[in-house]
């Protein structure tokens, strides 16, 4: 029997951090996660959540993120956690001291955002949609699932939810208002072979 590969988007619930919010919403690509939404099999199974500690870090882009919320029924604002876990406080001990040891000095409460990201989607089986790279190890050594909002534009226009051509004013449009990349080339790159 042969098996499927399943796609890292294949999932029905995503759990957001903070930094893909605010690119999509500087590419003005927000809709893309409804749009997505109405492509997939999970129809009203779809969730995309985002932890008030997460919402609370949104400063630049925070209308267009509220408005977002405001529209589509199936995002969630999951509450505050009343006590941090000590899994979060595991993850963010760990990316401060194995990930950012140049930066010592930063204490591992200013990940806990993230931290958070990831322990709800361990819970639910989640994919998680993160940006930053000491995040993504800290995810993939709890086997969690990430993408990136790199990914959600690729994959827009991969599904033909808009053209390649839409998808490359889009990322240019986020790099005029402050989206930063490393490899800024090898993104533009993948976008004009899609």
């Amino acid at each position: 029997m042969e098996s499927k590969k399943v796609s890292a988007l294949d999932r029905p619930v995503i759990v957001s951090n903070t930094s893909p919010l605010i690119c999509l919403a500087n590419m003005d690509s927000l809709d893309l996660i409804s749009r997505y939404k109405d492509a997939t099999k999970y129809g009203g199974e779809f969730r995309f959540l985002i932890p008030q500690e997460v919402l609370d870090e949104v400063k630049s882009q925070r209308g267009r993120v509220n408005e977002f919320i405001r529209k589509n029924d199936f995002v969630e604002v999951l509450p505050k956690l009343i006590e941090i876990p000590e899994a979060v406080r595991g993850y963010a001990n760990i990316m401060v001291y194995e990930y950012f040891t140049q930066y010592a000095q930063r204490k591992p409460e200013h990940h806990y955002p993230e931290c958070i990201v990831i322990y709800h989607a361990k819970k639910s089986d989640a994919l998680i949609l993160i940006d930053e790279s000491a995040a993504k190890a800290i995810a993939k050594n709890n086997g969690v699932i990430y993408i990136d909002h790199v990914s959600i534009l690729v994959k827009a226009a991969l599904l033909g939810l808009i053209s390649k051509e839409e998808a490359l004013r889009r990322f240019r449009l986020g790099i005029k208002k402050g989206n930063r990349y490393k490899n800024l080339n090898k993104i533009i790159k993948s976008l004009e072979d899609i």
